[in-house]
């Protein structure tokens, strides 16, 4: 025995999507897309002294790796 909605008597069961939910999902959420990759800085910008620019690698670090080498360019530029 099924359960059923007692003002309708239909069952209580999810229906099949339909195609005004499938237009109207895509309306609300859009389909994703891919980003663009991050384009490189251009040489003369990352040895700029007027720009504070910091290119961490970008292999997997341990959390402790991480942090030193943000500790290390922080005191770069005399944060302590």
């Amino acid at each position: 025995m099924t359960t059923s909605n007692p003002t309708t008597g239909q069952p209580i069961k999810s229906r099949a999507n339909s195609d005004a939910y499938s237009d109207n999902y895509d309306a609300i959420f859009g389909k994703k897309e891919e980003e663009a990759p991050a384009t490189p800085l251009p040489p003369e910008v990352v040895s700029s002294p007027d720009v504070n620019v910091v290119q961490f690698p970008k292999e997997k670090t341990s959390s402790s790796q991480f942090r030193a080498s943000v500790i290390k360019a922080l005191s770069r530029f005399g944060v302590s």
